[in-house]
């Protein structure tokens, strides 16, 4: 693995010093107003008021909403950066820059909303994709091979913060009928369901040709895992549509898997 680097870092002029300090005051701001009440509540106005300032102050140090999302994306990917110097064995790297990038994207989840257009890449997001780059360059492999680990790593922490995102929504949702029992609130909820559609008419063709198809289904014996797992349509459904409950040492155990392959793969094809 390439050495860390120890170049000092260069002096700022004290206008410089100050233009950077207060984007970084400025952007932590905006990220703490997002934490707290979504991206959406994220504005000049709003970041001026809880800085004591007026809003055109904030414009002599970001120029519009599209730098202002930029510097507070760069400011959470500082947060990213593993501590130096970064361990020497290639898979301990990859772990600590994996669990770095699932609890930034997972603390912040107004991150992974959609709809916006990707904007200016900052220092501290090279500084990510340096230390990635640092994290492969021991090993025996093409470029193309190296980019394809990191890619596969970043999307599995990507996609962990996605979907933790998507169950916590459903752990709230069911939390609402019973509390933080999970267990009862989905068989209650499957059960209220499966009440609803026993005694009401379907409202349209596409939900009668549903449940014609999914009793037909489990009448059937053909969904065999699925009737021994849940007993019912309705229970399925409901399962499949809010998804386990967390489950400890899932990320640890997954990330593992990944590593294992990737070593795997390097003994087969590059033999020490």
């Amino acid at each position: 693995m390439s050495a860390t680097p120890t170049n000092p870092a260069p002096a700022l002029t004290a206008p410089e010093a100050e233009l950077l300090a207060r984007r970084r005051e400025i952007a932590e701001t905006g990220i703490a107003i997002a934490d707290e009440q979504g991206i959406d509540a994220v504005s000049m106005r709003n970041i001026a008021t809880r800085l004591g300032v007026g809003t055109m102050t904030l414009y002599t140090w970001i120029e519009n909403k599209d730098d202002l999302i930029a510097v507070m994306a760069d400011a959470l990917a500082d947060q990213m950066l593993v501590p130096e110097p970064m361990p020497a064995d290639w898979r301990a790297a990859l772990t600590q820059i994996a669990i770095a990038t699932r609890d930034v994207f997972t603390s912040h989840p107004w991150m992974l909303s959609g709809g916006r257009t990707p904007g200016r890449i900052g220092a501290n997001m090279l500084r990510h994709v340096d230390q990635s780059l640092r994290a492969v360059s021991g090993l025996d492999l093409e470029w193309p091979q190296r980019a394809s680990i990191l890619q596969a790593i970043d999307h599995y922490a990507l996609g962990y913060a996605v979907a933790n995102q998507r169950r916590e929504q459903r752990v709230e949702a069911l939390r609402k009928h019973d509390g933080n029992n999970y267990g009862a609130a989905f068989k209650n909820v499957a059960e209220a369901r499966a009440h609803k559609a026993r005694t009401e008419a379907p409202v349209s063709r596409g939900e009668t040709a549903n449940a014609i198809e999914l009793r037909a289904l489990f009448e059937s014996g053909e969904a065999t895992a699925l009737s021994e797992m849940f007993g019912s349509p309705e229970q399925a459904l409901e399962r499949i549509k809010h998804g386990p409950p967390k489950i400890e040492g899932d990320f640890d155990d997954g990330l593992r898997w990944m590593l294992d392959g990737i070593a795997a793969m390097l003994e087969r094809d590059h033999p020490r």
